[in-house]
C-alpha cells in the first residue's frame, strides 16, 4: 500500500528488530533525558490515538478526538525535529 511510518525509539533496540523496521519506517532516537521517559507506545491515525503500555503495565487506551489528536501531533513534530536520525549500518 506503500505506506511509511516515523517512529522515534528512546533506547537502543535489538539490530534484528531494527533492521527489520528500516523497510517500513524512518527511525529517530529521541535525546536521552527526553526518551529515558518514555515506555508506552503511541500510534496515531485518523481522528484516534491509541496508548499501549509496556507488559509491566499491561494496559492499553484509544482516544477518538480529532482535537487530542492534532494536540499530539504537534507534541510529536516537536519531538521528531530535536531527534536525529538512526544511522544505517
Amino acid at each position: 500500500m506503500g505506506v511509511q511510518t516515523r517512529a522515534l525509539w528512546g533506547a537502543t533496540i535489538d539490530p534484528a528488530i531494527v533492521q527489520r523496521y528500516y523497510d517500513i519506517s524512518e527511525i529517530r532516537m529521541m535525546p536521552k533525558k527526553l526518551g529515558d521517559g518514555f515506555r508506552t507506545t503511541i500510534f496515531m491515525y485518523d481522528d484516534s490515538v491509541l496508548y499501549i503500555s509496556s507488559l509491566a503495565s499491561g494496559y492499553a487506551l484509544l482516544v477518538s478526538s480529532a482535537e487530542h489528536r492534532e494536540m499530539m501531533r504537534v507534541l510529536y513534530e516537536t519531538i521528531w525535529a530535536a531527534s536525529k536520525p538512526l544511522k544505517r549500518k
